[in-house]
């Protein structure tokens, strides 16, 4: 994603085997030419298999009048959430959210309905799960997805990382002494605005007269990882449908910002600092009381949100942002939104010290349990969707961490574990093999946390991670 050092084609083959790779599925987005699939749990959609079985029984009036009857229950659902919010209802702030999310629906519904007048040779991009036309009708996983799609994302990902290595003048980015594959000009603004130089750059102007996106207080969505998807959503949705981005400065995106990135030597300049990196406005107060038009959103809606565009647009986004993070990250100097930060490069100084990181070569295994049996049910599902085995990256094995090391040559240097704590039996089964356990190296206690275990996995040469974890699949 960043343009880390360079790794061996056997290395990126290990590395995509595991399914590190598969935030395509956990980021959910579709392609603006084909049809459109809302994730298990939203709503029902529809899949050729139904449409063969049913095509017959079910015509057009009668397909109308199911997506009329789901619509229904979503606007009741809808409902339901903005009185949680404490909106009045009937009240023309409630009508308006109301409006804009079964707008949104009815977007969707247009896509999910081409799928039945497609022809069966037609190849269908299905991101994502998906139920049956029926109500408690079977669950269906994503299959391997536009091969034209995927392939036009490889090229613009070779082109990208062909003119970085091309250019002779671009200043490399690097993090805590390590060298990337990118420069520091390949941020969010450079994507906005690719042909102004760098020092002409500036965020469009915050106004009045555009709707606002915007992330408040409610509750997040998850830990760490699921709260990252639903912030790079928030930008991505921003762009689809020509929206600015609000955050409250008391609101777990603005916490999640500045416990890792945006750290200012004064105990405001963060705030002006998030805003032009990324191009959106922090509020105090609710916007709407300063006249603009808020469409309110909360961690779960933001990490289920499906985007409409090609997955080359949608990856150059993603990325452009992500680099915007780590040019910004913390290095234990300056403060956010909860006063002193703390140094990202904690734990990489702690194995390899400031004076060795920048050459150290490493691997990290992130153990992510996933508390158990969820854990387990929830890669199996993965695993049916990417090709990764359904439990290796739960168990770590030994023979499976020697399977993915060894040929690379990366059992003769340190190996970094980075866990979650839940089951202390894997590290210890990995610290006992004798391959294996010389090598291994865990962070202190007084430097791990989050953002540090997060940079050790990011800068690694060699990762090994959960498919199933979101944090896994941010590094």
């Amino acid at each position: 994603m960043l343009g880390m050092k360079a790794r061996s084609a056997a290395t990126l083959a290990a590395i995509v085997a595991l399914g590190v790779g598969v935030s395509f599925q956990l980021y959910s987005f579709t392609a603006s030419s084909a049809p459109h699939f809302f994730p298990t749990g939203v709503d029902y959609d529809y899949d050729l298999d139904d449409r063969r079985q049913l095509e017959a029984g079910i015509s057009k009036l009668k397909l109308d009048e199911i997506i009329e009857r789901q619509r229904n229950v979503i606007r009741e659902r809808h409902s339901m959430t903005l009185l949680r919010r404490g909106m009045k209802e009937g009240s023309p702030e409630f009508e308006k959210a109301l409006q804009y999310r079964l707008d949104r629906r009815d977007r969707r519904v247009g896509k999910q309905r081409t799928v039945l007048e497609l022809e069966e040779s037609e190849e269908i991009w299905t991101r994502g799960k998906f139920r049956s036309l029926r109500p408690g009708g079977p669950t269906y996983s994503n299959e391997n997805g536009k091969s034209d799609e995927i392939m036009e994302a490889e090229m613009v990902a070779h082109e990208f990382q062909l003119n970085m290595s091309q250019n002779k003048d671009r200043t490399p980015l690097k993090i805590c002494g390590r060298g990337t594959r990118v420069d520091t000009g390949s941020d969010f603004l450079a994507f906005l605005q690719p042909d102004l130089p760098a020092e002409q750059r500036r965020c469009p102007g915050f106004t009045k007269d555009k709707p606002v996106l915007m992330i408040d207080q409610s509750v997040r969505y998850g830990r760490t990882g699921n709260r990252l998807v639903s912030l790079f959503h928030a930008i991505q949705q921003a762009r689809d449908e020509d929206l600015q981005i609000g955050i409250s400065t008391r609101c777990w995106a603005t916490s999640l910002l500045t416990d890792m990135w945006f750290a200012y030597p004064d105990e405001i300049g963060w705030k002006e600092l998030i805003e032009k990196t990324l191009c959106v406005k922090l509020f105090d107060n609710d916007p709407t009381m300063e006249g603009y038009e808020v469409i309110r959103t909360d961690g779960k809606e933001l990490f289920w949100y499906t985007s409409p565009a090609r997955l080359s647009d949608y990856m150059t986004l993603q990325q452009s942002v992500l680099r915007s993070l780590w040019a910004n990250y913390n290095t234990g100097e300056g403060s956010g939104m909860h006063g002193p930060t703390r140094d990202m490069c904690s734990g990489i100084d702690a194995l390899f010290s400031p004076t060795g990181r920048a050459d150290a070569v490493y691997s990290v295994i992130h153990s992510r349990y996933l508390e158990g049996e969820p854990g387990r049910r929830l890669l199996g599902t993965i695993a049916r969707k990417s090709g990764c085995d359904k439990t290796a990256a739960l168990t770590l094995d030994p023979i499976y961490v020697k399977g993915i090391l060894e040929p690379l040559g990366m059992l003769n240097y340190p190996i970094v574990i980075i866990h979650d704590g839940e089951n202390e039996r894997i590290i210890n089964r990995l610290k006992e093999d004798p391959d294996i356990g010389p090598m291994i190296r865990l962070v202190p206690s007084e430097a791990s946390w989050i953002g540090g275990d997060i940079t050790l996995g990011v800068m690694a040469d060699v990762f090994i991670g959960n498919p199933a974890s979101t944090f896994s699949t941010f590094i």
